[in-house]
């Protein structure tokens, strides 16, 4: 490629981009490096040393990148960006996590019924449909749901706490759907409507 160097040493690190040669190896995982500083910061994976540490709240890591990503739970920054809606994300994984969603890309298959989807945590949601796991109890009454929103709009039966207002009385109501139901007693709320004429 033509490019010149003061030292050999540089010119030797250089010439393995072309060449594609690994001669660092690592003897846990034999994974292979250019420069043995490259594997240096690996065999830290293996030895669980973390020299870097947040400033923050003394969390503790092996690799800079991991710091750095760990930092912007503190500093809230997002530095990727969606193009497709610009929806902004801390890390680079979580972003393409996202554009699945977009690009229509279902990785994600139920093993019971075929089922695909974006996210693997969707799949874990959806898994319970047939599993019927309930990993979510309620800490005053012992009852189990499928999901962290139905405990939470469940808790709101022992609070009290009632978020959902009717428009035309303000009555409020633990679930929007209570609220729905509560907003077809009213005179003049129809529930079906006619798809051609809007009546």
């Amino acid at each position: 490629c033509e490019k010149r160097f003061n030292q050999t040493g540089t010119l030797k690190a250089h010439l393995m981009i072309h060449t594609g040669e690994n001669p660092y190896s690592c003897g846990f995982c034999e994974k292979k490096f250019k420069a043995n500083s490259a594997l240096k910061r690996h065999l830290m994976i293996h030895t669980g040393e973390k020299p870097y540490s947040c400033v923050f709240c003394k969390k503790s890591f092996s690799q800079t990148g991991n710091l750095k990503e760990h930092l912007r739970v503190h500093t809230n920054e997002k530095p990727y960006s969606c193009g497709f809606c610009e929806k902004k994300f801390k890390a680079n994984s979580a972003l393409k996590r996202h554009l699945m969603i977009h690009t229509g890309e279902k990785p994600y298959s139920c093993v019971f019924c075929g089922k695909s989807f974006s996210q693997n945590g969707t799949l874990i949601k959806h898994l319970r449909v047939h599993t019927n796991e309930k990993p979510y109890s309620c800490e005053y009454c012992g009852m189990r749901f499928n999901h962290n929103t139905s405990l939470k709009t469940h808790l709101k039966i022992h609070t009290g706490e009632k978020t959902y207002s009717c428009v035309l009385c303000e009555k409020k109501f633990n679930s929007n759907t209570e609220m729905k139901g509560h907003l077809m007693t009213h005179p003049g709320q129809k529930s079906y409507a006619c798809e051609f004429c809007e009546k």
